[in-house]
């Protein structure tokens, strides 16, 4: 009787799970400020791309050990840049952050930065300052039980399909990097022979 092989999946480590939780928590959220974007993401280089030229213009195809076949459809020519990164930045998704929407970027002109839009507004803070504060209760340590269930939620969450973005270095910093084909729709997901600590190794603040 023949045997069935399949791909390997690595088993679940939940030592290496728990450090890619919380280094994904500790990470700043995506912002815009000073006409510069903070992307905390997760973000792996692509592989040279084979294109083939279509109506409207051009499909590249790329075959990646992290995501699997990708396809890009772009009028640009890709094979002209020096290098691509594919990135997953919906880290607020991954960790169901309450009172945050996946994936959204903070704008200068949120609340989040403190400016002043009323001047009504402003002298109701300023005189609500002199309330005492609220008693805050202490921090509920995570037991090993809820541990495993953020580490797993956050696994079955990280192998879902996403909308990645493409980036390329602009030459001028190191850390500095333009999105390309922006609009173009690039459905990947991490397949599940990539080792956690693998994924945990590429999760980087691009500035």
């Amino acid at each position: 009787m023949g045997r069935i092989t399949g791909s390997y999946i690595p088993s679940f480590n939940l030592g290496v799970a728990w450090r890619l939780y919380n280094r994904l928590k500790e990470i700043p959220t995506p912002r815009f400020a000073e006409s510069r974007m903070t992307l905390a993401c997760i973000a792996f280089p692509l592989l040279p791309l084979s294109t083939s030229r279509t109506g409207t213009g051009r499909v590249y195809h790329v075959d990646t050990n992290v995501f699997g076949r990708v396809e890009i459809r772009i009028r640009q020519d890709l094979c002209r840049m020096k290098s691509l990164y594919l990135v997953h930045p919906w880290l607020e998704a991954l960790l169901q952050h309450e009172n945050t929407d996946s994936g959204a970027f903070v704008e200068d002109d949120e609340e989040i930065f403190g400016e002043d839009t009323d001047d009504e507004e402003s002298d109701d803070i300023n005189d609500s300052s002199s309330l005492p504060e609220p008693e805050l209760p202490p921090p509920i340590p995570i037991v090993a039980g809820d541990r495993a269930m953020c580490t797993r939620r956050l696994v079955a969450h990280l192998r879902q399909p996403f909308g990645a973005l493409l980036l390329t270095p602009t030459g001028r910093r190191a850390t500095d990097y333009k999105r390309v084909a922006a609009d173009s729709l690039i459905v990947v997901r991490f397949q599940d022979s990539v080792p956690l600590d693998d994924i945990l190794d590429h999760v980087r603040v691009l500035d």
